[in-house]
């Protein structure tokens, strides 16, 4: 299909997930799309501007605050703002000052959003380019602003990695720059492959590794272009993928998109938190997610914490550990991935700490601790009915059974869920084995939510391959008794550690 005509089916694809393709925005130059926000803004604002309009001053105004976005990390504080809606300072004309809003990402799908798809905008007088014009194909609106940048390639892998250079190329020309430094996301699309990645600082910062393909709920690669802009580029799923699922970098003044399966734990916990909501329970069990080594539990696990501790309901967040080392790394990472707005509300305690600090009755924390730190400290009589989560790192090494008992019984209306690369499988989650240890995965956290495997990481590319060298028991070695998969796992968990020699196959 030749790549008009594949552009066009794309953008009858995103009118039928309910974007709004504007014909007159279209093969237009960029002032246009200028004209065009400032209509937007002028209909969002009316109340806060008086039903008088933004005067030509008024919005130049405006426009240099975009200036300050250098980055797309600085676009993602901006339409973050504080409490879920962007805004941007103005002296009015009269002298009077206010804060335009100009995204609400808390608005998802409702209230004020408008979803809107133009192409072929044309730019002109770029500041580093040695080209007098340059030509997009696609970009999507939320609120006149312009969030994701798509092209469009043949069935050419080449042609493919040609669209992630033409992206550097646009950001070295200065295309990101203005109303355009809020793209937060880039998309390569061609008829039977699709990815995306964060928009880098700048132009050198440009990395293959950072492009994702998406996997869906089953965890199958979408390789069909119409069925990936059903599940990322639709509404709402666009709208919370340049909000909820983007994660501002402090420490390196970047921009990082989660993963398909990281959007999708993360969704998940959220959603099993909101059914306990709706029923007006509290199950100390949530679930666990497992997710290899490498796979970026640490950003997952944050953005979790963050966003339940956001929930009305839930009055803090304890996320465990089990080393002190770790207590400060993790403390260090969230703090850089953390809105300014939030980063206050992140605590290391002791246990000592912790019980002055769960006392409190303002807005959700997130305190980390260990969990030989908050066992001692109910040892020591700390006992707590709030309504709260905890978030386990490591879960598979974390946990013991006898701390964890003390510690559910301590904080009855407390829902535990877990993160780890290698669960406990044991005696629940295999019908009628038993084995030397006491507590699995299961016990403690419930069913598992999401997974992620090692199979799945060295697919992505996520981790390197290695060589696999397949080791038997001796049971295993001498026995071809046809014993189903579960009945050697029985056989093979039953018997002394003494006889389980190794083979290479």
């Amino acid at each position: 299909m030749a790549e008009d005509k594949f552009e066009q089916a794309v953008i009858d694809k995103l009118k039928s997930e309910g974007w709004e393709y504007l014909t007159d925005y279209s093969g237009v130059t960029v002032d246009r799309l200028y004209n065009h926000w400032r209509d937007i803004l002028n209909a969002n604002n009316r109340k806060r501007l008086e039903d008088t309009p933004l005067s030509d001053n008024e919005f130049e105004q405006v426009k240099l605050e975009l200036t300050k976005n250098k980055t797309p990390y600085d676009a993602q504080l901006m339409l973050a703002g504080a409490g879920g809606v962007g805004t941007v300072l103005l002296n009015r004309d009269d002298g009077t000052q206010l804060e335009l809003e100009i995204f609400y990402g808390d608005e998802v799908a409702g209230g004020h959003s408008r979803y809107e798809v133009v192409n072929q905008i044309t730019f002109t007088d770029l500041a580093t380019s040695l080209s007098s014009k340059r030509r997009i194909d696609i970009m999507l609106l939320i609120n006149g602003l312009p969030v994701a940048h798509i092209e469009e390639k043949d069935e050419s892998l080449q042609n493919q990695w040609n669209a992630f250079e033409q992206f550097q190329k646009y950001d070295g020309d200065g295309v990101y720059t203005g109303l355009f430094s809020f793209v937060q996301v880039q998309f390569v699309l061609s008829q039977n492959s699709a990815h995306y990645f964060a928009r880098p600082k700048n132009s050198h910062s440009y990395n293959r590794d950072f492009v994702f393909g998406w996997r869906d709920d089953d965890g199958k690669d979408v390789t069909n272009t119409m069925t990936f802009i059903h599940e990322v580029m639709g509404i709402p799923a666009l709208h919370r993928l340049v909000t909820v699922n983007m994660i501002p970098d402090a420490s390196n003044d970047n921009l990082m998109v989660m993963r398909s399966y990281q959007i999708q734990a993360t969704r998940q916990i959220l959603d099993r938190m909101r059914e306990m909501d709706q029923n007006g329970l509290v199950e100390k069990e949530g679930v666990y997610v497992w997710h290899t080594t490498g796979s970026g539990k640490t950003v997952t696990s944050f953005k979790v914490a963050q966003l339940l501790a956001s929930r009305p309901r839930v009055e803090d967040v304890l996320f465990i550990v089990d080393r002190v080392d770790l207590v400060n790394q993790t403390y260090e990472n969230f703090k850089s991935f953390a809105y300014k707005t939030f980063e206050n509300r992140i605590q290391v305690v002791n246990g000592s700490e912790l019980k002055r600090a769960l006392k409190h009755d303002n807005t959700a924390h997130i305190y980390l601790i260990t969990v030989q730190g908050l066992d001692k400290a109910i040892k020591s009589g700390l006992a707590s009915n709030k309504r709260m989560v905890i978030l386990m790192d490591e879960a598979h090494r974390s946990a013991s059974g006898d701390a964890v008992s003390r510690i559910k019984q301590a904080l009855p209306k407390t829902t535990w869920f877990g993160f780890t690369g290698t669960p406990n499988f044991y005696s629940d989650e295999v019908h009628d084995v038993k084995t030397s240890k006491d507590v699995s995965t299961y016990d403690i956290f419930g069913p598992r939510l999401h997974r992620y495997t090692i199979k799945d990481a060295i697919g992505d590319g996520n981790v390197l391959g290695f060589d696999v060298t397949y080791y038997g028991t001796d049971f295993e070695h001498d026995m071809d008794s046809g014993l189903t998969e579960k009945e050697l796992e029985k056989e093979v968990s039953a018997i002394p550690s003494s006889r389980c020699g190794r083979y290479s196959a």
